[in-house]
C-alpha cells in the first residue's frame, strides 16, 4: 500500500475531527485524568461507580426539575446533550461532560449521548477511548448514523498513530472504518459527513477512482468547509488522468 506523505495525513486527521474540536483543546487526557479522579461527574456515565446516598439525591431532585420544563425524557436528554456538544465545540470540556451526564441521567440509552462521549474524547486526540464510547451507543441502536460514522472516524484516526509501526494494523482499521461508513451509508444515503470519510478510507487505501467517486458524491450533498481543502489533496494524491 502507499504511504501518504505526513503533511497529508495530518490534515485528513484535523479534517476528521468534530466541527470546533480543533479549537477545543482545552484539557488534555492526563489533566481530565486528575481531575475526574476527584470528580466522577466528568466521567462517562459517571464512571459506572456506585454513588453515595447524597449523590443520588442530588440526582432525582435534578432529574425532578428538568422533568417540571420538559416530561418527555428523552426529549430533556437531546437538548442537555446538544447543550453538552455545543459547549466541546467552544472548547469547554468540564461543563460538556457534565452535560453529557447529566444527558445521560435523563435517558441513558440514548445514542445522542454517547456521541458526545465519544466527541470528548476525540477533541482530546484519544480515538481509542472515543471508540469504546461510539460501542456503547451502538449497543442500544447498532445503526444509528451517528455512532457508526463517530467509530469510524476513530478508526480512522486510529490508522494514523498505527501507520508508523504497524501497516497492517493500520490497514485493517481503514478497512473496519470503510465498513462501517458503509453502514451509515446504507441507513442514510444522504449523510454528507459519511461520503466524505467513505472517500477518506479509499485514499488511504490508494483507490483513487473511488476516493474521487465519493467525493464526488460529498459534494452533491453539500460539501463543508473542508471541501476545498481536501478536494486539493485529494488532486495532488491522484491527479486527474493519472490512471491511477
Amino acid at each position: 500500500m502507499r504511504l501518504l506523505p505526513s503533511h497529508l495525513l495530518s490534515i485528513l486527521l484535523i479534517s476528521l475531527l468534530p466541527l470546533g474540536a480543533v479549537h477545543a483543546q482545552q484539557l488534555t487526557y492526563t489533566e481530565w485524568m486528575e481531575q475526574a479522579a476527584k470528580d466522577i461527574r466528568l466521567l462517562p456515565r459517571y464512571g459506572d461507580v456506585q454513588k453515595t446516598v447524597e449523590q443520588r439525591i442530588a440526582d432525582t431532585v435534578f432529574v425532578e426539575r428538568v422533568m417540571e420544563q420538559e416530561p418527555d425524557r428523552r426529549k430533556a436528554s437531546d437538548r442537555l446533550a446538544g447543550m453538552g456538544l455545543a459547549l466541546l465545540a467552544q472548547g469547554d470540556m468540564v461543563n460538556a461532560m457534565y452535560r453529557f451526564n447529566h444527558a445521560y441521567l435523563m435517558s441513558p440509552g440514548n445514542p445522542v449521548v454517547y456521541t458526545g462521549y465519544g466527541a470528548f474524547f476525540m477533541a482530546m486526540d484519544r480515538p481509542t477511548e472515543a471508540g469504546v464510547q461510539y460501542l456503547h451507543g451502538l449497543e442500544s441502536d447498532s445503526m444509528n448514523v451517528d455512532l457508526l460514522n463517530g467509530l469510524a472516524t476513530a478508526f480512522i484516526a486510529e490508522q494514523y498513530q498505527q501507520r508508523p509501526t504497524d501497516t497492517d494494523k493500520a490497514d485493517k482499521s481503514v478497512g473496519a472504518a470503510l465498513l462501517l461508513l458503509e453502514r451509515a451509508l446504507t441507513a442514510d444515503p444522504k449523510h454528507a459527513d459519511s461520503a466524505y470519510k467513505r472517500s477518506v478510507c479509499h485514499l488511504l487505501r490508494n483507490e483513487c477512482p473511488e476516493a474521487r467517486t465519493w467525493y464526488a458524491r460529498f459534494l452533491e450533498l453539500g460539501g463543508g468547509p473542508r471541501a476545498e481543502g481536501y478536494g486539493r489533496q485529494l488532486d495532488a494524491a491522484c491527479p486527474q488522468g493519472s490512471g491511477r
